[in-house]
């Protein structure tokens, strides 16, 4: 069946496919796992601080006319200043063990970052020798193609001087046609696992359109 292209993409080419891909850390996966150990972090902090006794200091100063005094007419104001002083008995080693098991969730919690870095680092690499794998197998069918096209050229020619019957002439140009199918789905075999690579980086690219 004949293609029908819609559009026009730009050509293929292998800009940004040289070196270790570079990954945007505005990435969702990336960013729920830094939450998960910002939260591990704060949860270890909020326990740890359960250890310590809890010291807060309060003042204050009053102004004013409690009691008057029908003949002297005086005022009465004064300052007011202390301390409280908290702490909580480690029944059990129950603050202990709460910090322990804090301190485990926050090595957890690092690793499954760890983790997810490298399968996005992974994915990202696949994704890149994707898109030089489709890139050359690209620049292979415009290679068929232009020389399909200089052959079916050769035989009009040939043709047009009776050396060649038209018989051969439909097969070659057949043979231009299924070229050229080829080109054009190579081009956008190219172009998608091009969107892929964005999407494994989190290249902000894949918005803005090719």
């Amino acid at each position: 069946e004949p293609m029908t292209i819609i559009g026009q993409t730009p050509e293929p080419d292998s800009s940004g496919l040289v070196g270790t891909p570079r990954i945007a850390t505005t990435m969702s996966e990336l960013k729920a796992a830094q939450a998960g150990v910002a939260i591990s972090e704060a949860r270890l902090k909020l326990v740890s601080a359960d250890i310590f006794p809890t010291l807060s200091a309060f003042g204050g100063y009053s102004y004013g006319k409690p009691n008057q005094d029908r003949f002297n007419n005086t005022w009465n104001d004064y300052w007011t200043i202390g301390a409280s002083l908290g702490w909580s008995f480690n029944i059990g080693g129950r603050s202990s063990l709460r910090r322990k098991a804090s301190r485990y969730e926050l090595i957890s919690a690092q690793s499954e970052y760890d983790r997810v870095t490298e399968q996005v680092k992974r994915e990202a690499r696949l994704a890149a020798e994707q898109v030089r794998l489709m890139y050359d197998k690209y620049q292979t069918a415009r290679e068929e193609y232009d020389l399909a096209s200089e052959q079916f050229r050769m035989a009009r020619d040939r043709h047009a001087n009776g050396d060649l019957s038209s018989n051969r002439l439909t097969d070659i140009e057949t043979a231009l046609t299924a070229a050229q199918s080829a080109k054009a789905a190579s081009r956008a075999d190219y172009w998608m696992a091009r969107a892929l690579w964005y999407y494994a980086t989190g290249s902000t690219r894949l918005q803005e359109g090719f």
